[in-house]
C-alpha cells in the first residue's frame, strides 16, 4: 500500500518542481552592483555605536588598533602591518584621538591624507566617540 501512494505522490511533486522551473521568471540583470554589507558609511546610521574614551584607551595594540578622527572611531587592526602606504606609523594613533595625527602626517609629509585616503575611512569606521 505504501508503494501505491509514494509513486503518485512523488510523480506530483516533480510535475510541480518541472512546472515550477519553466514558469518561474528569470532574474533581471542589474545595472549597478549592489553595495557591500561590509562596507560602512561614516556619515551612516543615527543608531550609531557610540564608544567612550575609555573604551578607545582599551585598543592600543597593531593587532586591537582603534583610533578617533574628527568624532568617529576606526578599527585598523593589522592595516599597518602591509596595506597602509605609511606603513606601521598608523599604529601611533591606536588607543587615542587621532585627528591631529592624521591631518599633519608628522613622519611623513607633514600635510593632510589626501581625498583618496579620507575616502577609505567608511571602510574602517565602527561608531561615534562620545565626549
Amino acid at each position: 500500500m505504501k508503494a501505491t501512494l509514494i509513486l503518485p505522490l512523488s510523480v506530483f511533486l516533480l510535475s510541480a518542481c518541472a512546472h515550477t522551473a519553466t514558469t518561474s521568471p528569470s532574474p533581471t540583470p542589474t545595472s549597478t552592483p549592489s553595495p557591500s554589507p561590509t562596507v560602512l558609511s561614516a556619515e551612516a546610521s543615527p543608531s550609531a555605536r557610540l564608544i567612550t574614551r575609555d573604551e578607545l584607551a582599551t585598543h592600543t595594540t597593531p593587532a586591537d588598533c582603534w583610533l578617533a578622527i574628527d568624532g568617529k572611531v576606526y578599527d585598523v587592526s593589522g592595516f599597518g602591518d602591509d596595506k597602509h602606504p605609511g606603513g606601521k606609523a598608523i599604529y601611533q594613533g591606536c588607543g587615542k584621538d587621532a585627528t591631529v595625527l592624521y591631518n599633519t602626517r608628522p613622519m611623513g609629509s607633514g600635510t593632510s591624507h589626501s581625498d583618496k585616503a579620507r575616502s577609505f575611512l567608511p571602510n574602517f569606521y565602527i561608531g561615534d566617540l562620545t565626549q
